[in-house]
């Protein structure tokens, strides 16, 4: 496999300046295999959600929030700026929370039995 040409290409779709550093530095490996296939698991519960929903899981808006916090844990004042990026992140975190909750609630009616819900 060409790993670094992959982890540059990932990069360039991350969302964040944080996921492009960290991606363009590498994808990092899971050391065991139990971590491989928990991680294999984890992507193919997102694919099946995307295809429930019909379309992609929208996770554009999100921003990355560590110089944030690290300023402020100094006792830096956050400015507006700043500040509407937290904003931003906030509403699109609220937004896909909205839509995992709507497909719950859409498999939950159609008698699926499967979502269980877990609640946390």
């Amino acid at each position: 496999l060409e790993w670094p040409r992959l982890s540059a290409h990932v990069a360039q779709h991350a969302s964040t300046a944080f996921s492009r550093e960290l991606y363009g530095a590498g994808i990092p490996l899971p050391r065991e295999r139990a971590e491989s296939e928990a991680l294999l698991e984890e992507t193919a519960e997102a694919f099946a959600i995307e295809r429930s929903l019909g379309v992609p899981l929208e996770l554009k808006g999100f921003t990355d929030w560590l110089p944030l916090v690290s300023l402020a844990s100094k006792g830096a004042v956050l400015e507006g700026p700043q500040l509407a990026s937290i904003s931003t992140s906030l509403g699109a975190a609220a937004s896909l929370v909205k839509k995992m909750r709507s497909l719950d609630d859409a498999q939950g009616s159609s008698g699926s039995g499967g979502g269980g819900g877990g609640g946390g």
